[in-house]
């Protein structure tokens, strides 16, 4: 399902937190820094294939906030967050609430995420 940007920005808008402690990985206040969170899709546990895929959300840090269609760009605690599209409108339509920690490895975990 690709809803246009319009259409998305009139959903009311997912909770999304930024902890501190990817705040201290992105260096203080993340400047010039931006965080893209999207969809990950891996197979189900059934080895027919009549497993319904599993969705999960993932994040990873960029160094640029260019988004493409289909990508919202968000402003959250002063951080640059770019969400895909799907994901913004299952979390709005699901009122997840949204975290993005530093992770022990330096990855970025995203949790609270439910798909839809």
């Amino acid at each position: 399902m690709r809803l246009e940007e319009s259409e998305l920005l009139r959903l009311r808008p997912p909770d999304i937190e930024v902890k501190d402690s990817l705040l201290l990985m992105l260096g203080g206040e993340g400047k010039g820094k931006c965080i893209r969170v999207y969809l990950t899709t891996k197979r189900g546990p059934c080895h027919d294939d009549w497993c319904e895929p599993i969705r999960k959300a993932a994040a990873l840090i960029s160094e640029n906030a260019e988004h493409s269609r289909g990508e919202i760009l968000l402003s959250v605690n002063g951080v640059c967050v770019v969400i895909d599209g799907e994901l913004y409108y299952s979390a709005s339509k699901l009122r997840d609430r949204i975290t993005l920690d530093a992770g022990k490895s330096g990855d970025v975990r995203v949790k609270g995420f439910t798909a839809y």
